[in-house]
């Protein structure tokens, strides 16, 4: 059975798409998201339902929660709470924070690691008859300090 013979979505009375009843609804291989509002057929009823691709075990299929979310161009609408483009975004910008906050942490340890390179270079300049010792250990600590004010 070829999808070019029958195609996945059939357009109903009501101009709302459906599955096409020729294809077996175990068949989910040539299931896309239409971006359009498609009849579900649950129990003896059709309603809408989510249109998200959603994959498992090999295959997509629609989600078919009911939809409530980014509406189509005929005002029906098409996406679930989970799968609608608001609560991507929303998951997306926590996502991204965490990555920051990650990041910012980082980059603070490594300003730390770069004032802790340079105390051996001092003690050994001390060692070696530093002209004023006393100096440059207040100098290296206020920036230490002053690092680590910023981490936490």
């Amino acid at each position: 059975m070829t999808y070019e013979k029958h195609p996945y979505f059939i357009r109903g009375s009501d101009d709302i798409l459906t599955p096409n009843p020729k294809i077996p609804r175990w068949n989910t291989v040539g299931y896309y998201d239409p971006d359009e509002a498609v009849n579900f057929s649950q129990g003896d009823q059709m309603r809408l339902g989510c249109t998200h691709k959603v994959f498992s075990n090999y295959s997509s299929y629609s989600c078919e929660k009911i939809p409530k979310h980014d509406h189509d161009k005929n005002g029906n609408p098409t996406k679930c709470g989970i799968h609608s483009a608001a609560a991507f975004q929303k998951r997306q910008d926590k996502a991204e924070a965490k990555r920051q906050a990650w990041r910012d942490e980082v980059h603070k340890k490594i300003e730390l690691g770069r004032i802790r390179d340079e105390m051996l270079p001092l003690i050994q300049a001390i060692a070696g008859g530093h002209n004023d010792p006393r100096q440059a250990c207040v100098d290296w600590l206020e920036r230490y300090n002053a690092q680590k004010e910023t981490d936490g």
